[in-house]
Parts: C-alpha cells; sequence; structure tokens
C-alpha cells in the first residue's frame, strides 16, 4: 500500500489543475536565490515553452524528486528515481521520458533566468 502513495499523491496534484504548478514553482525555489515572483513566472513560461502533457509529466516528476530531497538522496538519484516512478506509472518508456525531462529542466533553468 505504501508503494502506491506517492502515485495518489500524484493524481491529486494533476487532478488540482493550476495547482500542479506549485511543484514547477518549489522546484524552482529549491534553488537558492530564486524568489517567489521569479519562480511564478518560469513557471508560466516553461509551461508556454513544452506544453500541457510535458509540463504535466515534469510536475509529476517534481513531487516526486522533492519528496527524495527531502528524504535524505542526493539530487542525480532523487531525480532518477522520479523518472523511474513516472515512467512505470505512465507505462512510459524509462529513457524516452528521462530524455524529455531532461530537456524540460533545461527549459525551466532558461525560464527561471529569463525572469530574473
Amino acid at each position: 500500500m505504501l508503494k502506491h502513495i506517492p502515485f495518489i499523491l500524484v493524481l491529486a496534484m494533476v487532478a488540482s489543475g493550476p495547482a500542479t504548478a506549485a511543484d514547477t514553482t518549489a522546484m524552482c525555489l529549491d534553488q537558492s536565490g530564486n524568489d517567489d515572483t521569479q519562480c511564478e513566472c518560469a513557471t508560466d513560461a516553461l509551461a508556454e515553452e513544452i506544453g500541457e502533457e510535458d509540463a504535466d509529466m515534469y510536475n509529476a516528476v517534481g513531487v516526486l524528486y522533492l519528496d527524495g530531497k527531502a528524504n535524505g538522496q542526493e539530487e542525480e538519484a532523487a531525480w532518477d528515481a522520479a523518472i523511474e516512478t513516472v515512467a512505470g506509472q505512465n507505462d512510459t518508456d524509462r529513457e524516452e521520458l528521462l530524455e524529455r525531462m531532461n530537456a524540460a529542466r533545461e527549459a525551466h533553468d532558461e525560464a527561471i533566468k529569463s525572469c530574473e
């Protein structure tokens, strides 16, 4: 049962509509030096850049990534674990999802910079 809790959280976040962007914003805020206004701007810019489907997947990965970091995982390990979980939950090829989410992460970094 505990194994399914992250998936339930992901579903709840996705079902909540605009609030799903909170995890993209939270990933921005997790980086030192970023403020709310900058991160909200970057979240909006990213969603426009990568589209709804990838933004939803990025948010799903973000939920698990931030949870992993909060529970002591190193950044790279948390990212890889989140990708693995979301790929399994969505019956998506792990490598294809990793490529898409790494591109989303780069676009997010660029959006953060453009919103400074």
